[in-house]
């Protein structure tokens, strides 16, 4: 009898392994560069299998673009782990910011939301406007984590509201978001650099 192996279910466990030796980073005196890069490069194996054919494309470019510049400098064990690690802190990041989902699914913003919104927004172009300007204020805050968090405050109202809920939450988000780095990607900017690079 085979045993049917679940790949998200690997995939979640390797980004949250990814998390905990990063934690364990900060107050444990070891080096684990090697065993971050060995769980960085499962996530970059199964993840990249959830990208789009022009996304795979690109990181593969990238991934034989590093190689060729590491090349130029030897390829050391600890070059490569090093190397592989680089971009780790960016998808721990990530995870961290979402879990802002958690206080907001406890205190059931969702409701208090879609109050608001059934009593004062009326209308696709309406709806619009409060979904771009609500991502672009939380995206001056939160970066990246914002867009999980809209979609769960927002997401069931979206769908009252308008006929093609998916498209129109995903233009409207992305809108908002970008245009939140027009006026204040300043903070979060320096906070993500101050993560990766780990410089004060």
């Amino acid at each position: 009898m085979e045993r049917s192996i679940n790949k998200a279910t690997i995939y979640h466990s390797l980004v949250l392994s990814l998390i905990i030796i990063q934690l364990l980073s900060l107050i444990v005196p070891v080096n684990l560069t090697l065993l971050n890069a060995v769980l960085a490069i499962g996530v970059s194996i199964l993840g990249i299998q959830s990208l789009s054919r022009s996304f795979q494309v690109a990181t593969l470019i990238f991934f034989i673009a590093g190689l060729g510049l590491l090349s130029t400098t030897g390829l050391s064990i600890n070059g490569l782990a090093m190397a592989i690690t680089s971009m780790a802190d960016i998808v721990v990041l990530l995870v961290v910011m979402q879990l802002f989902l958690i206080p907001v699914t406890i205190g059931n913003y969702q409701a208090t939301v879609e109050a608001f919104m059934q009593k004062h927004i009326r209308g696709p172009k309406q709806t619009f406007t409060f979904v771009m300007i609500v991502t672009h204020l939380l995206s001056s805050i939160l970066s990246m984590g914002t867009v999980a968090i809209v979609l769960s405050i927002l997401g069931d109202s979206i769908k009252r509201q308008v006929k093609d809920a998916t498209r129109f939450s995903a233009t409207a988000v992305t809108r908002g978001f970008t245009l939140g780095t027009l006026w204040a990607p300043g903070a979060a900017t320096i906070f993500l650099i101050s993560t990766v690079t780990k410089v004060g």
